[in-house]
């Protein structure tokens, strides 16, 4: 009895994550919309700033 509850378990366990993974693979919360360029080379002691549009879909 202890063992299939066990298995039981495990199985529900198993369908809830594939159904938690389908349910996070819609449509994104958020689109970055890069405003400058995004490959860039940089010395190995300058900096460089590259600047995004966040946008909240929700």
């Amino acid at each position: 009895m202890k063992t299939k509850h066990l298995i039981m378990s495990l199985l529900i366990s198993i369908i809830s994550i594939f159904m938690i993974t389908t349910a996070q693979a819609g449509t994104p919360v958020w689109t970055f919309t890069p405003l400058t360029a995004t490959t860039i080379t940089v010395a190995a002691n300058g900096s460089a700033i590259v600047q995004y549009q966040i946008t909240n879909q929700s």
